[in-house]
């Protein structure tokens, strides 16, 4: 039996048809065709996408909410159990890992999304990032930052749990070597030089996300590898090579395999 799609016009089969199909090989052509087609018919509905998860996610208010709250609740996280805590660690707000010591027999575990807020200045100074490493007995965190709003450097910090930001929050974040992606990052990837290899968050959670683009329209010469860590890629055990200059996409995780979208 052969299964056929109909992609931006052009129809693509997993037989060995000479036109159409993938298989025997076919799939070293048509694979990129087929993937820019796809993106082609996408494009449409991103949008409106990514306008539901925004209004799901509440994203335009989360920021200051989450500040506003933290300011709130610095008195009492000290002692408070879980997920809640504070840091006299003298940290430069930015972008990048960051690592705090906060009160030990916390319950933050790695993954989780968390906001760094000044407990003088929330609104004014915080980042936001993905817990990499936590140490409950020593109350060592470290916290991939991709998410910052303020300058400066500072020793009154509230950590509490938050939830995803939106898309225009993150900013890009320029890679031109081997990385491992943090879900909800924003990739623009440098291949002028040489190819890429960007691996996905090992252990994803449903609905996380990483968006890619081709910063240097160079994609086509150096390929940009995604390498899939232990996941498929589209229902695929293999992983993805980009060679489409200028082409700009993001991969979802539904629960089960990373989505093109």
């Amino acid at each position: 039996m052969t299964n056929s799609v109909n992609l931006n016009g052009n129809t693509y089969t997993d037989d060995s048809n000479a036109s159409t199909g993938l298989g025997n090989g076919g799939h070293r052509t048509r694979f990129i065709p087929a993937l820019s087609d796809f993106l082609v018919e996408a494009a449409a509905k991103i949008q409106a996408c990514v306008d539901q998860v925004a209004l799901a996610l509440g994203y335009k208010n989360d920021a200051a909410t989450s500040a506003t709250a933290a300011a709130s609740s610095a008195a009492s996280a000290a002692n408070a159990p879980g997920t809640s805590a504070t840091s006299t660690t003298s940290i430069s707000v930015g972008t990048g890992s960051k690592t705090f010591t906060i009160q030990t027999g916390k319950s933050f575990a790695i993954g989780q999304k968390v906001n760094i807020a000044r407990t003088s200045d929330p609104s004014g100074s915080y980042m936001f990032g993905a817990i990499t490493a936590h140490d409950s007995a020593t109350g060592s965190m470290t916290v991939s930052v991709v998410t910052t709003v303020g300058t400066g450097t500072y020793t009154d910090w509230t950590v509490s749990l938050s939830g995803e930001r939106g898309l225009s929050l993150v900013a890009w974040q320029r890679k031109t070597g081997a990385y491992t992606a943090i879900s909800g990052e924003r990739i623009a990837v440098g291949t002028t030089s040489a190819a890429v290899t960007i691996t996905l968050p090992a252990s994803p959670s449903a609905n996380d996300f990483v968006e890619f683009m081709d910063d240097d329209g160079a994609f086509d010469t150096n390929n940009l590898t995604i390498a899939r860590n232990g996941q498929t890629i589209m229902g695929a055990a293999e992983d993805m090579t980009v060679a489409t200059n200028n082409i700009s996409f993001g991969l979802r995780f539904n629960g089960t395999t990373w989505r093109i979208y």
